[in-house]
């Protein structure tokens, strides 16, 4: 049995390669900074000291029921910013993977995700024009995401709009917050 010492004394050895790199990505900066309008949450990343511009994100936590467990995940971002929006929506295993994820706005609009990954969580992946984000932002009713169970059932969670269309202005000026 290694003694407590040795112990931390390894684990100093293994993390600190990681904690001089993440020192040298932005000094002075934090990592990530978060900021919350309504039901949808920004997220910016800052991911090297060249990057003037952080990586950010809109995402909304979805459940079955209000205050419920979550069961999904969506989120809507750049890469950089003369990149497309990609929308990416994160399921627990065990969903029934030719089924794809589809989100429909309340006008009728819809975009089908296509899986991409499984492994701990799968993820599905789309690329919005600007004609259905559009939608999304101007929507008074929520969407509705619709993915298949393991057992080919649908399942069927709200996406609300309320806060989508800050969010997205946030995102989109680049804006870092704390």
């Amino acid at each position: 049995m290694i003694s407590p010492i040795k112990a931390v004394f390894a684990m100093a050895i293994v993390c600190l390669p990681f904690a001089a790199q993440a020192q040298d990505a932005a000094p002075g900066a934090p990592e990530m900074t978060t900021a919350t309008y309504r039901a949808w949450t920004l997220r910016c990343a800052t991911v090297a000291a060249e990057s003037a511009r952080p990586i950010c994100e809109v995402v909304q936590t979805l459940s079955l029921t209000p205050g419920g467990n979550p069961i999904a995940q969506v989120a809507m971002g750049r890469v950089a910013e003369d990149q497309s929006m990609k929308l990416v929506v994160q399921l627990p295993t065990g969903v029934w993977l030719p089924g794809n994820v589809r989100i429909e706005a309340p006008d009728g609009a819809a975009l089908t995700a296509i899986f991409t990954a499984c492994g701990h969580l799968c993820a599905a992946e789309a690329a919005p024009d600007d004609a259905f984000v559009a939608t999304l932002k101007s929507a008074t009713e929520a969407a509705t995401l619709t993915f298949f169970d393991g057992a080919q059932r649908p399942v069927a969670v709200e996406v609300s709009p309320d806060g989508l269309t800050a969010a997205l202005a946030a995102m989109e000026a680049g804006m870092t917050v704390n």
